[in-house]
């Protein structure tokens, strides 16, 4: 029996790789940039509107067209219950990252929906979509350096 090929990417959220559970990745997913906060104000008889750029950030989506399956292609009903206990269970923001941007992570959150498109219960498909707070942060920032007196360092 074939094995199913996930070196198209995953993704790993909250601690668990998106392989662990079937999931091939359809397409690489968009490189999202967060929208910049601001103010608009319309004043009647002028022109034009006032615009107050905001030092800050909103939220962006991240999406993942999936499809799973296990090995033998077999009660996809089994399989996506595991994925949806994954995904709901996980409270407030966790730690995503995948293969698409494999130097940085974001903490982000999972609320749903996810409508299955089942195929013959052998394979499903869907789409996967995480609340990602603006900040991306590199994956080199977490190692320890030891700065001598006198030296030093530089950030990305």
């Amino acid at each position: 029996m074939r094995k199913i090929d996930y070196s198209l990417g995953h993704f790993v959220f909250n601690g668990h790789n998106s392989s662990e559970f079937g999931i091939c990745i359809e397409a690489t997913p968009s490189l999202d940039r967060p929208e910049r906060k601001h103010n608009l104000y319309k004043i009647p008889g002028r022109n034009g509107d006032i615009v107050e750029m905001l030092d800050a950030y909103d939220n962006v989506d991240k999406t993942y067209s999936i499809w799973a399956a296990n090995d033998y292609f077999t009660d996809v009903t089994k399989d996506y219950n595991a994925i949806s206990a994954w995904l709901y269970t996980t409270n407030g923001y966790a730690r995503l990252e995948d293969d698409f941007e494999p130097d940085i992570f974001r903490l982000a959150y999972f609320v749903g929906p996810m409508d299955i498109e089942n195929l013959l219960n052998i394979y499903g498909r869907t789409k996967i979509k995480f609340n990602c707070r603006p900040e991306r942060y590199f994956k080199d920032g977490e190692k320890t350096i030891t700065v001598e007196n006198g030296k030093s360092i530089t950030n990305k």
